[in-house]
C-alpha cells in the first residue's frame, strides 16, 4: 500500500509539472498576442529539474509543517480551552502595473 501511495505520489507529481508548463507557455502566449509580454518579463515561471526536485524532496515536510503540526497545536490548546482562535496572514500585495 504505501508503494502503490508513493507511485501515485510519483505520478500526480509528474502531471501537475506538465499541467503548470501547458498554463505557462498558454498564458505567455496570450501576452505575446496582446502586446504585453514584454511588460511581464520576470512574470512567467518556468520550471526546472532543480526547483522540481525541491518540491519532491520537500512536499512531505510541508505536510508535517503545514498540517500535522498545527493539528497538534490545536489538539494541545483544547485542553484549556475550547476556543479556538487561529491567525491568517494576509496576502502579499503585487505593485501597482505602471503603462509607459
Amino acid at each position: 500500500m504505501r508503494f502503490v501511495s508513493f507511485l501515485e505520489f510519483v505520478y500526480f507529481f509528474f502531471l501537475y509539472e506538465r499541467f503548470q508548463l501547458l498554463c505557462v507557455s498558454a498564458r505567455e502566449e496570450e501576452m505575446l498576442r496582446a502586446g504585453l509580454a514584454h511588460r511581464m518579463a520576470d512574470a512567467f515561471s518556468y520550471r526546472s529539474w532543480k526547483k522540481t526536485g525541491a518540491d519532491f524532496i520537500l512536499f512531505p515536510v510541508a505536510g508535517l509543517i503545514f498540517g500535522t503540526v498545527p493539528a497538534m497545536v490545536a489538539l494541545v490548546w483544547q485542553f484549556w480551552s475550547l476556543r479556538l482562535v487561529y491567525k491568517v496572514t494576509a496576502k502579499p500585495q503585487r505593485g501597482p502595473l505602471v503603462f509607459p
